[in-house]
């Protein structure tokens, strides 16, 4: 069964009163804050790039090590026969 989703509505809002200076400070502002959070997740997806990353290469060690005891077992069953 689909999932509904929610619908947006866009609001005007209703405090867009003052001269247009005013105005444009504030939207300058909150620009400044949507910059700022910007960078602050940007961040945040660094660090879980970096994460991955660092177990990704320890995935890849592990595989090498068990490719090396897989060499070796089987190494050890041909000199059994």
């Amino acid at each position: 069964m689909a999932k509904q989703q929610p619908k947006l509505e866009v609001v005007a809002d209703q405090k867009a009163q003052g001269t247009p200076l005013e105005m444009l400070s504030e939207l300058a502002g909150e620009i400044a804050t949507m910059a700022s959070n910007l960078k602050r997740l940007a961040g945040r997806v660094e660090d879980v790039a970096l994460a991955v990353e660092q177990e990704r290469e320890s995935s890849a060690k592990s595989m090498e090590k068990y490719r090396q005891l897989k060499t070796l077992l089987q190494s050890l069953q041909g000199e059994e026969s």
